[in-house]
């Protein structure tokens, strides 16, 4: 029971300072971030390669794995780059869960 209470204490804590610094974390800030968004807007049109070029080139780069994990946040909020900044808080608390 105690266990689980830290566990969840520590949860709770991970998302007050995830969530105090949100506003400083927004999706672009980070340079790899407009490659994870086109790679999963590529992903539902059914390849995995830069939209943003002419020869639409494949992406090498990059693992499509976080890309994937994107695609179903896009494609439910078209456009919305809040639902992505979510996920990734869903996507770091659910792990440090699975980490527990």
């Amino acid at each position: 029971m105690r266990r689980r209470l830290l566990i969840l204490l520590g949860l709770v804590l991970a998302g007050a300072v995830y969530l105090r610094f949100f506003r400083y974390a927004y999706v672009g800030y980070y340079g790899d971030d407009a490659y994870y968004i086109i790679g999963a807007r590529s992903l539902l049109q059914g390849s995995f390669s830069f939209l943003n070029r002419p020869e639409a080139p494949s992406i090498l780069q990059y693992w499509p794995g976080y890309p994937l994990l994107l695609a179903p946040w896009i494609a439910l909020f078209p456009g919305s780059l809040h639902a992505l900044q979510w996920s990734s808080l869903f996507f770091t608390l659910g792990s440090l869960l699975l980490l527990a």
